[in-house]
C-alpha cells in the first residue's frame, strides 16, 4: 500500500521536475590556485636543466614535519651557506657582544716627541679593520705627541695562524675572495689596483684607499706584461709581492681589488705611510711573534660580533668567516694550525650541540670539498631558530620570471645564499601569510662540471654563469611554491 505522504511526495517531485530542468544549478565556485602552485616541482626541475645534483627539503619549523623533499640526503658543497654554521659556532663560543682589539704598544716614555723604546702595531684578528681605523690610531699617536721612535717598529700578527689562501690551488691568483688570513688584517686583505692611460702610456697605482685617503703601498708592486693570458700573475719573496698584468687586458682603464698574501706586513706598511703623513717617522716594520711589553698608546675596537656576523652574511665576506671561525676554535679548544683543523672542530661542535652531521673544510664555504645534505642543514636550522641567528639573515626578495620584485603581500623569507662555479645553494626560513613558519634547504651542484674547470684560467669558466642563473631561478620557484602551500593550507 502507498501512504498519503508518499503520494504527495511523488506528486510534488513530478510537478517540480520541469522547473528544475529549465533552471540550471549555479556553477560551483572555482578554486583559486596561486601561480606558484601551477607548476609542479618536476616541471621546475626539467626546465632548470641542472642534472641529478639537486636536493631539497622543506619542513614545518615547529615540529619538523616534512612538506616536500627531493634527494634530501644527497651531500653537496654548501658554498657560502656554510657561513650560517660558522655564525652559530662563533656566537656559541664568543657571544654576540665580543669585540676584536687592535693596539699600538709603546715601550718607554715619549720625551720631546720621541718614544724612547720600541713601537708595535698589534692585531687581535679584527676581520673588519680598515684604513679609516688605522687613520684613527695614527690620530691618537699624534695627539699623544709622538713624532719619532728611537727603537724598532714591529707588528704582531700571531693572534691567529698565518694562512696564505683559504682555498689553495683552486682559484685564480687575482681572486680577492680567496683571502690570506692572519691576526692582523686590513681592508679584507686586499690592495686596490688602478690603471689609467695618460698620453698613450699606462699609469699603474697600488694603494690602500679608505677613510678619505689613498696611502701608497710599497710592499706590493705591479708591472705590465705583453701577453694574452693569464691576465694576472703573482709571486712573492716573503717581503715584496710582485704582480704582473697582461697589457692587452687593460682596456681603456679601470680598477679592482687584489689579494695580499702577507697581510700583517701590508697593515704595518700602510700604518707607517699614514704615520709619515702626520709627521710621525717610523723605521721599516719588522715581524714579532710575541707581544711587546709596553703601554697602550692607541686602541681600536671592532663592532660587536653580532653586527660583524650580520654584515658577513649580507655580503658573504670569506675573510670574516674564517677569522671568526678560527677565533671560536681557539676559544673552544686551544691551538689550531689550519682551516681544515678548525673546520673539523666546528663540525664536531655542530654535531654535538645541534645534531647535524656535516663535512667541513673551512669556515667560509669556499672549499669545494665540503659536503652537507639538505636534511642535515634543515636539522641545524631548526635547532638554532630560537637564537639570534635567524634575525641577522638577509631578507630574500621574491621575484617573477623577469627578475622583478613581486608586489603585494608576500611571505617573509630570510636566507643565506651560496655560490661556487656550478654550485648554487639557498637555505633559510619562510614566514608565510597567516600560516606556520617553515625551514628549507636547496642544494644544487654539477660536481663533474665543476671539477673539469678547476684548472682553467677563467674566474668564471664557460657554462657556469648560465648554470648558476638557472639554479637561482629554480630556488625562486621552489621558495614561492612553499610559501603558497603553507598559505593555502
Amino acid at each position: 500500500m502507498v501512504s498519503r505522504r508518499g503520494v504527495l511526495t511523488g506528486l510534488l517531485a513530478t510537478l517540480a521536475a520541469p522547473a528544475l530542468g529549465q533552471v540550471p544549478f549555479p556553477p560551483s565556485r572555482p578554486t583559486f590556485v596561486p601561480a606558484a602552485l601551477r607548476v609542479s616541482p618536476a616541471q621546475m626541475l626539467a626546465e632548470a636543466r641542472l642534472g641529478d645534483g639537486v636536493g631539497y627539503l622543506v619542513a614545518r619549523l615547529s615540529d619538523g614535519q616534512i612538506i616536500e623533499s627531493r634527494a634530501a640526503d644527497l651531500t653537496l658543497p654548501p658554498a657560502s651557506t656554510a657561513k650560517v654554521v660558522t655564525a652559530a659556532y662563533a656566537l656559541g663560543h664568543l657571544g654576540p657582544d665580543y669585540r676584536f682589539d687592535t693596539l699600538v704598544l709603546g715601550q718607554g716614555a715619549i720625551q720631546d716627541g720621541v718614544l724612547q723604546g720600541d713601537l708595535m702595531l698589534a692585531g687581535g684578528g679584527d676581520p673588519v679593520l680598515d684604513t679609516a681605523n688605522l687613520v684613527g690610531l695614527v690620530g691618537q699617536l699624534k695627539a699623544a705627541g709622538l713624532r719619532r721612535v728611537a727603537g724598532a717598529f714591529s707588528y704582531f700578527d700571531a693572534a691567529l695562524p698565518a694562512i696564505a689562501e683559504i682555498d689553495p690551488g683552486a682559484q685564480t691568483p687575482q681572486a680577492a675572495y680567496n683571502a690570506a688570513i692572519s691576526g692582523l688584517n686590513l681592508n679584507f686583505n686586499r690592495v686596490h689596483f688602478q690603471w689609467t692611460r695618460v698620453q698613450g702610456e699606462w699609469q699603474l697605482k697600488m694603494d690602500a684607499r679608505g677613510g678619505g685617503v689613498e696611502p701608497a703601498v710599497s710592499m706590493v708592486q705591479m708591472a705590465l706584461a705583453t701577453r694574452g693570458a693569464p691576465i694576472f700573475t703573482h709571486a712573492t719573496d716573503g717581503v715584496v709581492e710582485r704582480w704582473t698584468v697582461a697589457r692587452e687586458a687593460l682596456g681603456n682603464g679601470g680598477s679592482r681589488w687584489l689579494p695580499v698574501r702577507n697581510p700583517g706586513l701590508y697593515a704595518a706598511d700602510v700604518f707607517r705611510t699614514l704615520c709619515a703623513a702626520q709627521g710621525i717617522a717610523l723605521p721599516a716594520p719588522q715581524r714579532a711573534t710575541t707581544l711587546l711589553a709596553g703601554n697602550v698608546l692607541a686602541h681600536h675596537q671592532s663592532p660587536e660580533l653580532l653586527i660583524i656576523l650580520r654584515d658577513m652574511l649580507a655580503y658573504s665576506t670569506n675573510l670574516t668567516a674564517e677569522v671568526v671561525g678560527l677565533t671560536a676554535s681557539l676559544r673552544a679548544g686551544g691551538a689550531v694550525s689550519s682551516l681544515a683543523q678548525s673546520a673539523q672542530r666546528m663540525a664536531a661542535w655542530i654535531a654535538a650541540t645541534h645534531g647535524a652531521q656535516m663535512v667541513l673544510v673551512d669556515h667560509s664555504g669556499l672549499g669545494g670539498a665540503a659536503r652537507v645534505s639538505p636534511a642535515q642543514m634543515v636539522a641545524f636550522l631548526r635547532s638554532v631558530a630560537g637564537g639570534p641567528l635567524r634575525g641577522i639573515l638577509k631578507p630574500f626578495d621574491l621575484q617573477d620570471a623577469a627578475g622583478d620584485k613581486l608586489m603585494g603581500a608576500q611571505p617573509q623569507v630570510a636566507t643565506k645564499t651560496g655560490t661556487l662555479n656550478f654550485v648554487s645553494c639557498l637555505v633559510g626560513y619562510i614566514d608565510p601569510l597567516d600560516a606556520e613558519d617553515v625551514v628549507f634547504a636547496i642544494l644544487s651542484g654539477d660536481i663533474p662540471a665543476r671539477e673539469a674547470t678547476l684548472q682553467t684560467p677563467e674566474e668564471i669558466p664557460p657554462g657556469s654563469r648560465a648554470w648558476n642563473t638557472r639554479a637561482r631561478r629554480l630556488q625562486q620557484q621552489l621558495v614561492q611554491r612553499w610559501g603558497a602551500i603553507q598559505s593555502t593550507m
